[in-house]
């Protein structure tokens, strides 16, 4: 499976695991569990761009897509703390997504952070 196969089947993990999360956070146990799977996720997944970033993009757009009202006049992510704590998180989670593509710094080598040419 190439770099593209990959980062389709992040991204459909990104929209699935999202769409769990606003299902289930209005529960304790659900918040926590929705939250947590995404940031083990994208923690799992290895640092390269067509992994991490498909599916952080893809957990934080579902989330975002599905905090309007719709036209019914219900909605899934409420003005309440649990809401605001998984729009939060979907923030903190593209963020991981990106800050996770930089190489790891190595502790206690000599010139390990001096750029090379």
């Amino acid at each position: 499976m190439g770099r593209l196969g990959v980062a389709i089947g992040c991204l459909v993990l990104g929209v699935a695991a999202a769409g769990a999360a606003v299902l289930v956070h209005t529960l304790w146990w659900g918040w926590i569990l929705g939250i947590g799977a995404g940031f083990a996720t994208a923690v799992w997944l290895p640092r390269v761009w067509w992994a991490r970033v498909p599916f952080c993009g893809a957990w934080t757009g579902t989330v975002l897509w599905l905090t309007p009202a719709r036209s019914d006049g219900s909605y899934l992510i409420g003005t309440d703390l649990a809401g605001y704590a998984l729009l939060l998180a979907g923030m903190a989670l593209m963020f991981v997504g990106l800050t996770g593509l930089l190489p790891p710094r190595v502790q206690g080598v000599p010139g390990a952070d001096i750029p090379r040419p």
